[in-house]
């Protein structure tokens, strides 16, 4: 979909409702009075994405980043409320965005999905439109069940014969939902190639199936389930086999603004974002990088530095197999010219060049992966928000494949594509990061190195907590409860700090998370780190439906 259409439909959205469509106030209101033809459907889609863009542009896409353990700052501080920014509220206004809006577009297609059949369109058409909505909802239905848990589940267009009020269905029942919806959605839509440029943003064959894969392998590994993660494999392998997506030879493409067109062939769905005089862009040039930066770097303004890179995290990715790794540099800024002073500034872990005598140090790096050098103002940009790339479909293939046997060949060499890929770095090739060895892998190793791995791959862009919640420790914990319970608490506290006569950083390797830890690294009273599995059900919501009931620990 054009991102100027998208955006001006934005703006009519925000102002006059949640639809473009003519409303009539009838006492007993028929099919023929809500959908006509396709323009009406298509505006209904429209605004389906819309709903679900707007959640990905600014802070809501952040508190995805924020509640993992790899970055912190003071964005946690816009986000996480109280006196004491430990936990997050039931009156979250980012929570409350989360639900409400997923909810809207389910809404939205649910209505489309009752009056399409009954309209005069071509039966091409039809088809389409009907899987398209599907997507759609199980889109969202599968972020809702990863963000809240089980939800209420509404699959037809409300009127005044069902229930106001829904009670929540279990997470198998929800998961179930997206399961039926991505698959049908997927085999009927059609191929990427069949939409035209104008339509790219939208759901394909390709998207559905992949989104279908990332879905089984999540319950997979939450209810230990063997068949959904054997389809994990089957629906990745779809997309792979498809020969509609490949890996670009430079990751650093995939985040060039410059470049959105060309990175589609291997990013499968997007959200796309476009900032102007007459649009609200997205902030993560503005967010994540560092003040004194300067501003050429990312387009007009300066870097506010609300996000960091925790110190523990940001460590292994600079020794061993990743030193020389393209996507080191790609993602993190460790060494940059301060604008004021030109100085060079080194953050942990490098050390300066013992030429350099004039330079300043700062204890964490930043986030370098966004830019954006067409910036209409600070919080004004136009980075798209990839959320399902084809690289991760060889994670997914590697994962399930590990968690079915083990480490196997298959499953290594899957592994490996992604790693080849890096090794591409921008036209130069490199030795570095050589292929993983099947040779002493364990189930146990090679899910931590497939965790390591996509973590510096989708290293900010929202996968962090996700791969956490889904992936499990050998005493069945998710691996989220085990590096708050008891990996980060184990670690030295606090920020290193640099020794300029030794060029040696000192022990700090963690700033104790906003939501878990005191200043000092000790656990806050009534904190648990099971708690942040799921976000709290919005206060909106308890007080309205008298059948909800909220997660536990809020």
């Amino acid at each position: 979909m054009n991102k100027l259409i998208i955006a001006l439909l934005l703006f009519v959205v925000l102002i006059f409702g949640n639809s473009c469509l003519k409303e009539k106030l009838l006492d007993t209101p028929t099919p023929d009075e809500f959908i006509t033809g396709r323009n009406e459907i298509e505006a209904i889609f429209t605004n389906c994405y819309i709903w679900s863009s707007v959640l990905y542009r600014r802070e809501q896409g952040e508190l995805i980043e924020m509640i993992a353990d790899n970055v912190y700052g003071t964005l946690a501080n816009t986000m996480i409320e109280g006196s004491t920014k430990t936990r997050l509220l039931l009156t979250n206004q980012i929570v409350g965005f989360l639900y409400r809006n997923s909810y809207f577009a389910i809404r939205d297609v649910n209505g489309a999905l009752r009056d399409i059949e009954n309209t005069n369109v071509d039966a091409d058409y039809k088809k389409r439109a009907i899987a398209e909505a599907k997507f759609i909802r199980g889109w969202n239905y599968y972020n809702l069940v990863r963000w809240f848990g089980g939800v209420p589940i509404r699959t037809t267009q409300f009127d005044l014969s069902q229930p106001a009020n829904l009670a929540r269905a279990s997470v198998r029942e929800v998961y179930e939902q997206v399961f039926k919806d991505l698959k049908e959605a997927g085999d009927s839509l059609p191929t990427r190639n069949l939409r035209p440029a104008t339509e790219r943003d939208r759901a394909n064959k390709g998207s559905a199936y992949a989104m279908l894969a990332s879905a089984y392998l999540t319950y997979g590994q939450l209810f230990n389930d063997n068949d959904a993660l054997t389809k994990a494999n089957g629906y990745a392998d779809s997309v792979i086999n498809s020969a509609r997506y490949n890996l670009l030879s430079n990751y650093a493409d995939l985040f060039d603004v410059t470049k959105e067109a060309n990175s589609y062939n291997e990013i499968i769905f997007r959200v796309p974002i476009i900032g102007d005089a007459n649009n609200l862009g997205g902030s993560k040039p503005s967010f994540y990088n560092p003040i004194t930066l300067a501003a050429t770097a990312f387009g007009s303004g300066a870097g506010q530095g609300l996000a960091r890179v925790q110190p523990f995290f940001v460590e292994p990715y600079f020794a061993n197999e990743y030193v020389n790794d393209y996507r080191v540099e790609t993602n993190f800024h460790t060494n940059w010219i301060n604008r004021n002073n030109n100085q060079n500034v080194y953050t942990f872990p490098r050390q300066n060049p013992i030429a350099i005598t004039q330079f300043s140090n700062e204890s964490t790096p930043y986030i370098a992966k966004y830019k954006d050098i067409t910036g209409f103002s600070r919080d004004n940009h136009n980075n798209d928000v990839p959320l399902i790339r084809y690289s991760e479909m060889f994670f997914i293939k590697a994962e399930a494949l590990n968690e079915l046997n083990g480490p196997t060949t298959a499953a290594v060499n899957a592994f490996n594509m992604v790693r080849a890929r890096a090794r591409l770095a921008n036209g130069v090739a490199r030795t570095a990061p050589a292929d993983l060895a099947l040779v002493g892998l364990t189930k146990q190793t090679f899910r931590l190195k497939i965790l390591e791995e996509r973590s510096l791959e989708f290293f900010a862009e929202f996968q962090r907590w996700y791969d956490l919640k889904r992936m499990k420790h050998t005493d069945g914990r998710t691996l989220y409860e085990y590096q708050f319970d008891v990996y980060l608490p184990s670690l030295p506290q606090g920020l290193p700090t640099y020794n300029r006569t030794t060029r040696v950083w000192s022990a700090g390797r963690t700033e104790p998370n906003y939501l878990m830890m005191s200043a000092t690294g000790t656990r806050l009273p009534g904190v648990n780190a099971a708690t942040y599995l799921y976000l709290p059900i919005p206060q909106a919501e308890m007080l309205t439906n008298n059948l909800m009931t909220q997660n536990p620990g809020y």
